[in-house]
């Protein structure tokens, strides 16, 4: 269904009667930046940082204001042409990028580590190719927590640091060093290469 209709935003429960809505979403992730909301009873914080670390663009816990959601699915629709939009004129002004090591390729939003294709989430994605895009222009979190969740207001900070520790421990090498994605204490990060 997903394939034919090709929706421009999908809202998924966590719990489905065949499994669990984070393993479909996984699956068609690394196929589309089409934004994702989880819905789900688990409240905990754990389920919440799982979901939005396995796909999630937001997470809904039940009960939940019709109002609310729909709000939140219209910041989503704002947001996502604006994230396209950055990422063709990345793709426009830099097709490529390598240091050897990683490479990315704008046009596909392909990622590959030593010559083999590296599994991110789509937030994962967005966050790496927006640093790449501006070599050594420092985001504040603030500043990347608007481009890439592009909602009206203000989140947990946290969001942002779990993406961005998650990112590195994919792509950077081993022994602290952080080679692509450099923090700024008190500031933000930004891309070093």
């Amino acid at each position: 269904m997903w394939a034919e209709r090709k929706p421009v935003l999908i809202i998924c429960d966590i719990m489905l009667p065949d499994g669990e809505g984070t393993e479909w979403i996984q699956g068609i992730k690394p196929e589309s930046a089409v934004p994702v909301i989880f819905l789900s009873s688990r409240s905990e914080r754990e389920n919440i940082i799982r979901g939005l670390e396995l796909g999630g663009d937001d997470y809904i816990t039940k009960p939940f204001d019709p109002d609310i959601m729909v709000a939140r699915v219209k910041a989503r629709l704002r947001s996502f042409p604006h994230r396209e939009q950055q990422h063709n004129q990345a793709a426009e002004d830099r097709k490529t990028w390598s240091d050897g090591r990683l490479k990315l390729s704008f046009d596909g939003w392909e990622v590959l580590l030593n010559g083999q294709p590296v599994t991110l989430s789509t937030k994962e994605r967005q966050l790496l190719f927006l640093l790449a895009a501006h070599p050594g222009q420092v985001f504040s979190v603030e500043q990347l927590y608007e481009h890439i969740w592009g909602l009206d207001g203000w989140s947990d900070p946290r969001t942002v640091m779990v993406h961005i520790h998650n990112l590195r421990r994919k792509i950077e090498e081993d022994g602290g060093h952080h080679r692509y994605i450099v923090t700024v204490r008190g500031i933000g990060y930004f891309s070093a290469k």
